[in-house]
């Protein structure tokens, strides 16, 4: 991940948080993932995509990011 700009919120820790993110296998929901979790927080990683949510978790270096793949939609029979 580049360096950020410096922000506001540069030293902002999340240690003891627990974040939910949605859609994060790509885009936003995996920067947002990561970044959640390179700061301290406990991030529950969420999206349709098994495969995908697991190559962002493995590439994340946060030890505290772990995963939940589900269906976005119920299937109905």
């Amino acid at each position: 991940m580049p360096d950020s700009p410096p922000s506001a919120f540069a030293s902002l820790r999340l240690d003891g948080r627990v974040a939910v993110v949605t859609g994060a296998s790509r885009g936003i929901g995996r920067a947002t993932a990561t970044i959640l979790a390179a700061r301290g927080a406990r991030v529950l990683a969420v999206a349709r995509s098994a495969e995908a949510l697991a190559a962002s978790v493995q590439s994340a270096t946060a030890r505290s990011m772990t995963s939940r793949p589900r269906p976005s939609r119920p299937r109905w029979r």
